[in-house]
């Protein structure tokens, strides 16, 4: 039995290193991170900026070589490196990440009209709309 703790602790430590980089944007950002470098993703990102900005989605897309963002303000290189190494670890396309700091969706294939819908249905996007 003693085990079984044991295991619990290490998995949820793993769980909250893994979304460390974005901890500091909880409560305040949803987060999209993209994993993999595919030019039209990005192209959609920017042609969908108000509908993005709208939900209060901060996206994260990493290319290989770099870490692009549409998160207001400064992005420090400690920053971009830990969005790095999360994304080449992430074994999905992309992730959404909830204000809570969940893990809401893992897409295999790139969607953003499925993850904004999905958004839409989160019960603080509810919330959030209503007069």
């Amino acid at each position: 039995m003693r085990y079984v703790g044991f295991i619990l602790l290490l998995v949820s430590a793993a769980v909250s290193a893994a979304q460390a980089p974005f901890e500091r944007w909880q409560w305040q950002y949803r987060i999209i991170v993209i994993g993999e470098s595919q030019p039209e993703i990005l192209a959609q990102l920017q042609a969908n900026r108000e509908a993005i900005e709208e939900r209060d989605i901060v996206w994260f897309y990493y290319d290989k070589e770099t870490v692009m963002t549409n998160l207001p303000g400064s992005f420090e290189q400690k920053q971009a490196d830990s969005v790095r190494r999360y994304a080449s670890n992430m074994n999905a396309l992309a992730i959404l990440i909830g204000k809570d700091g969940g893990i809401k969706s893992r897409q295999q294939q790139w969607d953003l009209d499925t993850l904004l819908a999905q958004v839409d249905r989160m019960p603080m996007r509810r919330a959030e709309q209503q007069p």
